[in-house]
């Protein structure tokens, strides 16, 4: 499932890249030194990048937009900020670079190009099943519950929860159009306005909620030298600790796996627990936040077969109508086991010790 973010990538995989700037404007909006090469695409995680050298070091360039600033500008400060704070609490991630000038935050203007940030680059790789992560997850997460917590409930992002007229909608214009996937949604619906029910509640019941990165999943974390780094945080915003926590740490131990490794799951919980987060307990809401972001991806995709959301999800662009259909029919009909499948995984969830208990 992809990731949910609170604003939109720079650039979708379906459009062509942009002119990039030169070397020498970037070099000098973020004091990097005089440039020996221009800049290369690299694909990071859905923005446009680059990469170059300097006199001084590699970096990498990320473009967040080329236009004026967009309505989502106040989103991206706000995460920059959160990413500021776990930089100073020592949270392992890329090195942000600051600006001669700040446009805002670790941005820059380059005139004519857009609004840009830099990193110091890292050799790195993709996380596999072999990298144990466990104890820096549990910490790292810990972490990123402290940097800002809330006092009220927010409202849910990313979780699906539609109210229930907006399945019926769905359900009347797929069977009016004579869709594919009409019939399993109408068999499937009770269950899946059950599973919508019990995941609210599950977050109202999440104390503590907190602001954080959201998005701390396998492909937003990348092996170096020095170990783990969390990378993308365009995703920030308000959430549930110990749905989030309970989240990554079972998605984290099911790398390259059918099934989670309940020991890594324990370990990361009691590291979790030790460095200060939140109370992770076995039972049924543990995963509701899984069950709500297949719930956010159900609905989204429900609105591109019916031609009512733009633009489209890049992972839903080059598909035709009848794949669309497809896929929306399998995502309808493995609803119930997805939900029987974080149930059986929700009582891993914790330390076996008892000491998350």
């Amino acid at each position: 499932m992809p990731p949910t973010s609170t604003y939109p990538s720079a650039v979708s995989d379906s459009l062509p890249p942009r002119p990039s700037p030169p070397a020498a404007m970037v070099a000098e909006a973020f004091d990097v030194g005089r440039p020996v090469e221009p800049l290369t695409h690299h694909r990071w995680v859905g923005q446009e990048a680059w990469t170059f050298s300097t006199m001084t070091g590699r970096f990498l360039v990320v473009r967040l937009w080329a236009g004026p600033d967009p309505a989502w500008r106040a989103q991206v400060e706000e995460a920059m900020d959160l990413e500021r704070r776990a930089q100073e609490a020592g949270v392992a991630m890329l090195t942000p670079v600051e600006p001669q000038e700040p446009a805002f935050g670790f941005a820059a203007r380059v005139h004519g190009f857009g609004v840009f940030r830099v990193y110091e680059w890292v050799d790195h790789r993709p996380l596999d099943r072999e990298d144990d992560v466990a104890e820096w997850l549990g910490t790292t997460l810990a972490l990123l519950h402290r940097l800002r917590p809330l006092d009220t409930t927010p409202q849910p992002q990313g979780y699906g929860l539609y109210p229930p007229a907006h399945w019926h909608a769905w359900l009347a214009e797929g069977e009016a159009q004579g869709r594919s996937w009409a019939s399993p949604l109408r068999d499937h619906l009770a269950g899946i306005l059950r599973a919508s029910t019990q995941v609210a509640e599950a977050f109202s019941a999440g104390k503590p909620h907190v602001v954080t990165h959201r998005a701390v999943e396998p492909s937003r974390v990348v092996m170096t030298d020095g170990g783990p780094l969390l990378l993308g945080w365009d995703a920030v915003g308000p959430d549930s600790a110990p749905l989030e926590a309970a989240h990554a740490i079972v998605e984290f131990a099911t790398v390259g796996w059918t099934e989670p490794d309940a020991d890594r799951v324990h370990r990361a919980s009691r590291a979790y627990a030790t460095a200060g987060g939140a109370t992770l307990r076995p039972g049924p809401a543990a995963l509701a936040r899984w069950v709500g972001r297949r719930l956010e991806w159900l609905g989204a995709c429900l609105d591109v077969t019916l031609g009512l959301r733009h633009p489209v999800p890049a992972e839903l662009a080059d598909m035709d109508q009848a794949r669309l259909d497809a896929h929306v029919r399998e995502e309808v009909e493995t609803f119930p086991a997805l939900v029987d499948t974080m149930a059986r995984w929700s009582a891993l969830v914790g330390d076996s010790s008892g000491s998350t208990d």
